[in-house]
């Protein structure tokens, strides 16, 4: 009798977490662990007390009662390891709260040496490798920061097989972690530059993968600033060049190769005085024609003051990129360094236009050239004021964002009117319509003095 009153107690108590246990037991084992003696009883000998304690568990762990909860856990996870996936995603939880307080510093030890054994067992029953390797890597360079061969090992199982579900902060962590190798002497600079262009190129990827999403995105660029910023120390232009003038001597026309070259010789601060960034710089341009190659020899050029080579690879950067607001910056660089040729800087602008008509910046310089290139007689001049404001005007209300600029320009050339008494001797007066004849544009007169 008092066993039947027993069970019915429980069965009560069980129902009252239903919906708990419910989705608890819908994260089944793996068909091979269902195979193993352990998990042909899945709730073990005692399913009756396995589920109670899970029950218990489940209580308190929602009321962060992480000591109390630890009590029912171990049962669960000792007895029953097959019987809830839930035992081994919450577990690590409730030990990372117990590890980390220190009314509890005499157990910490032990909390950390369970939770690391969670991770394999996990595994074990329930798969998900990969996902579950990149967790136990973490954890173990959070508490056992002296196993950097283990850590690596289990980040590079992580970053090979996630892919595009890669977590950015488990890949710094991972290149942190390498970095201390390095200092260690454990690596050498070939395997941490190759490590940092492996999680450098899943950065591009998750990037690109996410670019519709802006939160993403935002983190996965930020993701390639920060790991680029961690090896600034270690990219250096002798180091680089050790490592791969040889296998460019025996590879001169790999294009993997030299693309790679280029990438780590552009993260040294000192790249751009560095020949042999130039000459790969050359040779990836020659071998195949690309966009960021054009942009990077056109930078070069411009250090150099070699303005038409520059322009000339801005201009083949931006024909041969594929992303719009990548042409709509290189046209826009392209007009402001030809500034003073009226019909290139407007043939830019236009360019720059035709990608995006809201770009008041573009509108600017082709005010500025209108100015600039001023002809004909002092009236016209004058005029050709009158016309470079009626563009900062345009520009202002067409792109908000350029405001400033456009009223410091409108300031400037408003100095620079035709006098009233130039118009009059010409019959004009303020407010007419006028077409400075060697131009052909046409503006709305306006003078010194006038109104």
């Amino acid at each position: 009798m008092k066993e039947k009153q027993k069970i019915l107690a429980l069965i009560l108590f069980l129902l009252g977490n239903f919906t708990f246990l419910a989705t608890a037991q819908s994260n089944k084992p793996t068909e091979e662990a269902m195979k193993l003696p352990e998990c042909i009883k899945s709730h073990g000998v005692d399913s009756l007390e396995t589920r109670k304690n899970m029950s218990l568990f489940q209580e308190d762990f929602k009321n962060k009662d992480y000591e109390l909860a630890y009590k029912w856990w171990s049962y669960v996870y000792n007895n029953a390891p097959c019987s809830y996936k839930s035992i081994h995603q919450n577990g690590p939880v409730m030990l990372g709260k117990l590890i980390d307080n220190p009314a509890l510093a005499a157990r910490k030890k032990n909390f950390i040496d369970t939770l690391l054994m969670v991770y394999p067992t996990r595994i074990k029953y329930f798969g998900e490798e990969a996902y579950v390797k990149g967790i136990w890597a973490y954890s173990l360079s959070r508490y056992k920061p002296d196993n950097t061969a283990e850590i690596m090992s289990l980040y590079k199982f992580y970053h090979e097989n996630e892919k595009d579900k890669l977590n950015e902060f488990y890949l710094r962590d991972y290149l942190r972690v390498a970095i201390v190798s390095h200092k260690k002497l454990q690596i050498n600079n070939e395997a941490l530059f190759n490590l940092y262009d492996n999680l450098s190129t899943s950065g591009e990827l998750n990037k690109e993968i996410n670019k519709t999403d802006s939160v993403l995105y935002k983190e996965w660029s930020e993701y390639l600033n920060k790991i680029d910023k961690m090896m600034l120390p270690f990219l250096k232009g002798k180091d680089i060049d050790l490592i791969f003038l040889p296998k460019l001597k025996a590879n001169p026309n790999d294009k993997v190769l030299i693309n790679k070259a280029i990438k780590f010789y552009k993260a040294d601060p000192l790249y751009k005085d560095n020949p042999n960034f130039i000459g790969l710089l050359e040779k990836s341009y020659a071998l195949e024609p690309n966009a960021q190659a054009a942009e990077s020899l056109a930078r070069y050029f411009e250090s150099k003051k070699s303005t038409a080579k520059a322009n000339d690879y801005y201009e083949k950067a931006a024909e041969l990129s594929t992303d719009n607001s990548k042409k709509e910056e290189l046209y826009y660089k392209l007009a402001k360094n030809n500034i003073a040729n009226l019909s290139t800087a407007r043939g830019y602008a236009n360019k720059v236009l035709a990608l995006n008509p809201n770009n008041g910046n573009a509108i600017i310089i082709q005010g500025l050239a209108a100015y600039k290139n001023r002809c004909g007689s002092k009236f016209d001049m004058g005029a050709a004021a009158c016309l470079a404001v009626d563009y900062f005007n345009r520009a202002k209300n067409i792109d908000p964002s350029c405001t400033a600029e456009a009223n410091k320009q409108i300031a400037n050339h408003k100095k620079f009117f035709p006098a009233k008494a130039d118009a009059f001797f010409l019959g004009i007066k303020d407010g007419d319509s006028y077409t400075i004849p060697c131009s052909g544009e046409s503006t709305i007169i306006r003078t010194l003095g006038g109104k």
